[in-house]
């Protein structure tokens, strides 16, 4: 729970500072490297999973969402449907420490989320 603890504050100054991290995701490469194909797990019990094709698929008990990815400027942008319906563009910054997984929203300045790896 501590190390938990540890990474959200260290990701939330980070992306908060807009500065570069050990953490962020630079590039399409290190995202591929470090996210693509792994299943990624959030507490209110989504998950989703990019692919390297440039499409993500994911959801929850009961509703599904898919779409396309790619990357721009140091950031993921997605689109596509959760629940029927449409996503809008969403450009976000993605963070990796350890088996954590972080990702702040609207080009780096919205919410943020976390996750983890799946096992």
């Amino acid at each position: 729970m501590l190390d938990r603890i540890i990474f959200l504050s260290a990701a939330m100054l980070v992306a908060s500072s807009a500065l570069a991290s050990d953490g962020r995701i630079a590039n399409k490469q290190a995202f591929i490297n470090q996210i693509v194909g792994k299943k990624i797990s959030f507490p209110n019990g989504a998950h989703f999973i990019f692919s390297k094709n440039g499409k993500w698929s994911g959801g929850n008990k009961n509703i599904s969402g898919s779409g396309k990815w790619y990357w721009e400027n140091g950031r993921l942008c997605r689109t596509g449907k959760w629940a029927g319906k449409e996503l809008p563009l969403d450009c976000q910054e993605y963070y990796v420490v350890g088996n954590e997984v972080a990702y702040v929203r609207d080009y780096g300045k919205g919410s943020f989320v976390t996750g983890q790896f799946a096992q």
